[in-house]
């Protein structure tokens, strides 16, 4: 057993609830364009988090998205870090808006 699921065992339904509301449920506030020029989503592939990318791309068209393929959630950050590094330091040079 590994990653969220070698912790996952000591969460509580509640918790899990509270996750799941906060990630799906929410309110998406209203940005500027500006501000969404400068914000980007990054999801892994294979995670379920995905399910709120189409209600994100919804609210927020003109934002930046990237998906790491191939990977379940965090899975880029974790098993890629140099290549997730790299990405970072890209978008903070603004070469990946």
């Amino acid at each position: 057993m590994g990653g969220f699921a070698k912790i996952g065992q000591w969460i509580d339904k509640a918790s899990v609830r509270a996750i799941a509301d906060t990630c799906y449920k929410c309110d998406l506030p209203d940005l500027s364009d500006d501000m969404l020029s400068r914000t980007t989503f990054l999801f892994s592939g294979k995670e379920l988090a995905r399910q709120s990318e189409k209600r994100l791309r919804k609210k927020y068209p003109n934002a930046n998205y990237y998906i790491a393929a191939g990977y379940g959630h965090g899975g880029f950050q974790i098993q890629n870090p140099d290549a997730y590094a790299e990405y970072i330091r890209q978008l903070i040079a603004g070469k990946n808006a």
